[in-house]
C-alpha cells in the first residue's frame, strides 16, 4: 500500500514537472511512449536517478552501467518522435561468461561486463576460448573467422570474405587466371572446381605441358614425343622430342622410377603398346593412337602394370579376332585410370578388362563392332562415361556394356553414365547392358536408351539393382524413369541432354560426383542430372 501512494506521489510530481513540455506519460513499456525530447529513453529496471528505483520510466539517459535492455519499438518512429540512440558498442553488459555475450562487437567477458576483444592484450586468445571457429579478433572488436587470407589455411577455403569476415572457397574462372588465388598465393593462381588454389588444373595450365594431382610437373620428369621428333639415345627432353613410343630408342627406353611419364604432342601416332612389369603415365590433349598391326589390341596391357591414359584417341584396332582398343589382362595384378579420352572405330570392344582395376572417367566410347565396355572379373569405377552406337553389322552379339564378374570384387561403382544406341546385326539380341555379378552391385544415375530397337525389346539384363535411371522400357529398381531422355542430336553423336530432358534434376540427391562428362559443375540446377551431361543453359 505504501508503494502504491509513493508511485503515485511521484507521477503527481514528475507530471508537475513537465507541465511545460508535451505530455509525456509516467510509465513507459518503449521508448516511443516517451514523447518527451528531454526524456526519450524508458528506463525499464528503475536504474536511473530521474525514475527514483521506479521501471518502466522516462528518462534522459541511462547511465552507463546499467543493465536495462534496450527498448525494442514495434515499427518505426515518426517524424515528430525522436529516433533514440541505442546503447554503443562500448557499454557493457553485465555478465559471468563470455558465452553470455552474445553481441558480436563486445564478445569477451572480462570483470563481469561484455568488451570489446581489442581491449586486451591476449586478444586471439580469449576469442579463440570463447569459440574456436572465430578464433581471431578483429579491429572492430569482434571476434572473426578470418581478417585476411593467410588466416585461412585449409584448402578447400582459402579465402577470407572481405565481406563476411569467413574464410571461403575460390571462386572457379575457367582455364582462366584467378586474382583472389594469385593474390593468396602466387605458386597457386588458379582456383580448381573444388574452390581450392592451385598450381594447376588443366594440362594446358603447365609450361611443362603436364599437370599432375595440381601442380605442374618438372620437364625433367617427362618423356616428350612429336610427330616431328627423332629417336635417339639422348631423345625425349622438352626441346628434342622422341618420334615414337615403341620403337628404338623411343620412349618408352627413356623411363626410369624418377621419370614415367610420356607426354604425346599433338599429332597422330600408328604404332601398338604392349605394357608389362611397368609404371607409367600416357598424357596428351589432341594425339592419337592407331593400330600398326592387325588382330592387335592398340594398347595391350599384361601383368604388374600401373598406368594411367589421359587425352588420348585409342582407335582402329582391327582383324579377324577382333581385337579391343585397349585390353587389360592380368590376374588381379594391374591397374589402369582412362580419363578424358575417345575409344572409337576398334573391331572388338573399346575397352576389355579380364581380371584387372579398372577406373573410366570423362570418356566416350563409340562405333565399336564387338561393344563398348566389357568388364570381366574385374574391379572398377565407372563414372561420366558416354557409351555409344557401338556395333558391327556382320556380329550376332555386341552390347554397350558387359559386366560379368563371378568372382567377389571389392570395388563396383557404375554411375552417371550415358549408354544409347548400341545394337548388334539386326536388333535380334538387342541388349544396351548385360550386368552379372557375386558382389551386390547398384547401378545409379544411368541412361539406357536405344532408338533403334524393336518394340517390347528388354534393354537390361542380369542381377545388378537400379536406382534413378532413366531405362528405356523401364526395369524394376527405385526410381525408374521410362521416358526419353531427349539427346540434343543423337543422329549426329550429340547426346547431351536438352531442356526438356526428364533428367534434368533427378538423380540421387546424395552423388559426390561435382563435374560432368565436359567439366561442366554438377549440379547446375536444383539437383544432379541423370546421364554423362549436367544440362547447362
Amino acid at each position: 500500500m505504501l508503494h502504491t501512494i509513493v508511485h503515485f506521489c511521484i507521477g503527481i510530481f514528475l507530471a508537475l514537472t513537465l507541465s511545460c513540455t508535451k505530455t509525456n506519460p509516467i510509465f513507459c513499456l518503449d521508448n516511443q511512449d516517451c514523447l518527451d525530447p528531454q526524456r526519450p529513453i524508458c528506463d525499464l529496471t528503475g536504474a536511473s536517478p530521474e525514475s527514483l528505483q521506479l521501471s518502466n520510466t522516462c528518462v534522459s539517459a541511462l547511465p552507463s552501467s546499467a543493465a536495462s535492455k534496450p527498448s525494442v519499438s514495434s515499427s518505426p518512429p515518426s517524424q515528430e518522435q525522436p529516433i533514440t540512440e541505442q546503447p554503443s558498442i562500448s557499454e557493457e553488459t553485465s555478465c559471468s561468461t563470455s558465452s553470455q555475450c552474445v553481441m558480436s562487437q563486445t564478445p569477451i567477458c572480462h570483470d563481469a561486463s561484455c568488451a570489446a576483444c581489442t581491449n586486451f592484450d591476449q586478444s586471439d586468445v580469449l576469442c579463440r576460448e570463447k569459440n574456436i571457429t572465430y578464433p581471431f579478433c578483429h579491429d572492430s572488436g569482434t571476434c572473426v573467422n578470418c581478417i585476411n587470407d593467410h588466416y585461412c589455411n585449409n584448402d578447400n577455403t582459402p579465402i577470407c570474405d572481405q565481406q563476411t569476415l569467413q574464410c571461403r572457397g575460390c571462386i572457379p574462372n575457367g582455364q582462366a587466371l584467378s586474382l583472389e588465388c594469385i593474390n593468396k598465393d602466387n605458386f597457386a593462381p588458379f582456383c580448381h572446381y573444388d574452390g581450392f588454389c592451385v598450381a594447376c588444373g588443366t594440362h594446358q595450365q603447365c609450361s611443362s605441358k603436364v599437370c599432375n594431382n595440381h601442380q605442374c610437373l618438372p620437364k625433367s620428369k617427362i618423356i616428350y614425343i612429336a610427330p616431328n621428333g627423332r629417336n635417339s639415345i639422348d631423345c625425349g627432353s622438352f626441346t628434342t622430342p622422341c618420334l615414337s613410343i615403341t620403337d628404338a630408342h623411343g620412349g618408352m627406353t627413356k623411363i626410369t622410377p624418377s621419370r614415367s611419364t610420356i607426354y604425346l604432342n599433338n599429332g597422330d601416332y600408328i604404332e601398338n603398346i604392349l605394357l608389362s612389369e611397368t609404371t607409367l603415365s600416357i598424357i596428351g590433349v589432341a594425339a592419337s593412337l592407331r593400330s600398326n598391326d592387325r588382330n592387335t589390341p592398340v594398347i595391350d596391357i599384361k601383368e604388374n602394370v600401373h598406368v594411367t591414359i589421359e587425352g588420348i584417341t585409342i582407335q582402329n584396332a582391327q582383324g579377324d579376332s577382333y581385337p579391343s582398343g585397349i585390353l587389360c589382362q592380368s590376374n588381379d595384378s594391374s591397374t589402369m585410370h582412362l580419363n578424358d579420352s575417345v575409344i572409337t572405330n576398334n573391331d572388338g570392344f573399346g575397352v576389355q578388362s579380364i581380371g584387372c582395376h579398372i577406373a573410366l572417367q570423362h570418356s566416350v566410347i563409340q562405333n565399336n563392332g564387338s561393344g563398348g565396355l566389357s568388364l570381366q572379373d574385374s574391379n572398377f569405377v565407372i563414372q561420366n562415361n558416354m557409351i555409344i552406337n557401338n556395333h558391327n553389322p556382320s556380329i550376332l552379339f555386341s552390347f554397350g556394356v558387359s559386366i560379368q564378374n563371378n568372382a567377389i570384387q571389392n570395388i563396383q561403382q557404375f554411375s552417371f553414365n550415358t549408354i544409347a544406341d548400341n545394337r548388334p546385326m539386326n536388333d535380334i539380341t538387342n541388349q544396351e547392358m548385360i550386368c552379372v555379378t557375386e558382389s551386390p552391385l547398384i547401378i545409379n544415375n544411368s541412361i539406357i536408351w536405344n532408338h533403334n530397337t524393336r518394340p517390347n525389346t528388354t534393354l537390361v539384363s542380369g542381377n545388378c539393382g537400379w536406382s534413378h535411371s532413366v531405362i528405356q522400357g523401364g526395369y524394376s529398381g527405385t526410381d525408374i524413369i521410362d521416358q526419353d531422355p531427349m539427346f540434343i542430336d543423337s543422329t549426329n553423336n550429340n547426346y547431351h541432354i536438352a531442356v526438356s530432358s526428364p533428367c534434368i534434376d533427378t538423380a540421387t540427391n546424395t552423388a559426390i560426383i561435382f563435374r560432368d562428362i565436359d567439366g561442366d559443375l554438377r549440379p547446375q540446377g536444383l539437383g544432379y542430372d541423370i546421364g554423362a551431361d549436367e544440362f547447362t543453359q
